[in-house]
């Protein structure tokens, strides 16, 4: 990955509670080019372990989205919401069927390239590192991702993986 010439806060989260309030004045958005250059770092990463590539799914991506949209809407990083909606219950209003399910979390300020310091990071993590490189034998196939940059320019990532 190239190096990031910007400094870069990086905050991830594994299955923790945690927020943080932001104030700006920017307009909240998705973004898309983001996704995919995450999905392909994230698949960058698996293809250097030996695993094939996780295929992407509209609807997880939506689920993902949806999630990062809310956290950089209001401000917080956790895998529950301040209602206590976790990852599954997400996945089960969307409509997806799975026997397993994980999400990765990132939240990243200053950086020229926010995917690579969040890819980085989750190999970084063994909690998210096993959910990347499926090293608990799960099985995961399918994946969504989900960028969402804050008002303030702060972005925030959620890669969910399905089994």
């Amino acid at each position: 990955m190239r190096k990031n010439r910007t400094s870069a806060i990086v905050v991830l989260a594994a299955l923790a509670l945690g927020g943080c309030a932001f104030a700006g004045g920017g307009s909240l958005r998705v973004e898309p080019e983001m996704e995919a250059r995450t999905l392909s770092a994230a698949n960058g990463v698996r293809r250097g372990a030996g695993l094939p590539d996780l295929r992407p799914r509209r609807d997880l991506t939506e689920v993902a989205r949806r999630h990062a949209l809310d956290m950089a809407r209001r401000g917080y990083l956790a895998h529950i919401t301040p209602e206590g909606t976790g990852p599954g219950d997400r996945a089960r209003k969307a409509g997806v069927v799975y026997s397993a399910f994980a999400e990765n979390l990132a939240r990243v300020k200053h950086s020229d390239a926010p995917e690579e310091l969040a890819v980085s990071g989750w190999v970084e993590s063994p909690t998210h590192r096993r959910n990347l490189l499926d090293e608990r034998g799960t099985g995961y196939i399918y994946t969504g991702v989900g960028v969402a940059r804050a008002p303030d320019g702060t972005v925030h990532i959620a890669q969910v993986f399905l089994k």
